[in-house]
């Protein structure tokens, strides 16, 4: 009977790359053991990708969606901040209004009309209100804040107000000052007509915000502030009864502000609700999809672990195999 022989450099080399192929797969299964994913992706899907191209695009495309939701909701949330914000001015300023009426305004035209002056401050800081850069009421003029500081805008109104020789006539110019179109959207709203360019949270699903600094609903509350702050400044025939007839307006617009306001806020409490439906819909298809790629690209944990430990197995036997080799001796045998 012939016998074939291995030179002891073949055995060597030939043990040597068992040892080497043996540890990668174990490098191997370990990495698909702890990770869930299975290494070799080509052989997982067949040769072929096209299925898990089009899973990866949709994950990529419904993590936009995710991140577009998620802006959405922390800039409505942070609008509806501020129109809270707006609301509590005007409702305090009426509120003050109401309590000096009583008494008759003669001799608080000069506190009221600090009042008006603070309170037309924070309505402007209000409308002004910024995330991340992006200012929330300009429109699609994000990089710039819609509204002029409240010196400037009563500095703009005083002369007009000052040349007029009635409370009527105060009145009316200062509406026509915040009418649409008027010296409010021209000079002092730095904003744009158009809205913002909205958030864009589903396949055909757009979220506008349609709420600017420039809606009449704001320039009527802002009206009626800029006319108690310029209370002191006025000069009118009839002194307190002219006054009085400028502080009753204001306190009517500013008590129907504060109710226009609070629809204001109902119409973007919608958009949140809108949001928060396409928030959801974008994580649930999100989740959907993550699923479906672990299920094509996942590792068997059973498996992995009994091919982890049939490799081990295998190391120790190849170590055991290659120690003994090694004591092999041709002198120690003819002993």
């Amino acid at each position: 009977m012939a016998l074939t022989s291995i030179g002891d450099m073949s055995q060597t080399l030939f043990l040597r790359r068992q040892n080497v192929e043996t540890k990668q797969q174990i490098t191997t299964l370990s990495a698909e053991l702890s990770t869930g994913l299975k290494a070799d992706v080509s052989k997982a899907v067949g040769n072929d990708f096209s299925l898990l191209s089009g899973l990866e695009r949709g994950i990529s495309l419904a993590q936009t969606y995710v991140r577009a939701a998620n802006e959405a909701r922390v800039t409505t949330e942070t609008m509806q901040g501020s129109l809270g914000l707006f609301q509590q001015e005007v409702e305090g300023l009426s509120s003050s209004l109401l309590a000096v009426s009583a008494s008759g305004l003669q001799s608080n035209a000069g506190t009221m009309a600090t009042t008006g002056r603070n309170t037309l401050d924070a309505m402007v800081s209000a409308l002004n209100t910024s995330v991340a850069g992006r200012f929330l009421f300009a429109g699609q003029a994000t990089d710039t804040a819609p509204v002029i500081d409240a010196d400037q805008m009563l500095n703009a109104i005083r002369p007009l107000a000052q040349a007029q020789t009635t409370a009527q006539d105060v009145i009316n110019v200062v509406d026509a000052w915040f009418a649409d179109g008027a010296d409010f959207t021209t000079t002092a709203y730095n904003g744009t007509a158009a809205p913002s360019a909205g958030f864009l949270v589903g396949d055909r699903d757009m979220i506008a915000l349609n709420i600017t600094a420039d809606r009449p609903e704001i320039r009527d509350a802002l009206a009626a502030a800029v006319k108690v702050a310029l209370l002191n400044d006025l000069s009118l025939p009839n002194g307190p009864a002219d006054a009085e007839m400028v502080m009753k307006n204001a306190t009517d617009e500013l008590l129907e502000g504060a109710t226009q306001i609070t629809y204001l806020r109902g119409e973007l409490g919608q958009t949140e609700e809108a949001i928060e439906i396409a928030e959801t819909r974008a994580n649930a298809q999100l989740s959907a999809l993550q699923i479906s790629r672990s299920d094509l690209l996942s590792a068997d944990p059973f498996e992995t672990a009994t091919a982890l430990e049939d490799a081990t197995t295998r190391l120790e036997s190849l170590y055991t195999i290659t120690a003994r080799l090694s004591r092999l001796s041709l002198t120690d045998f003819l002993r």
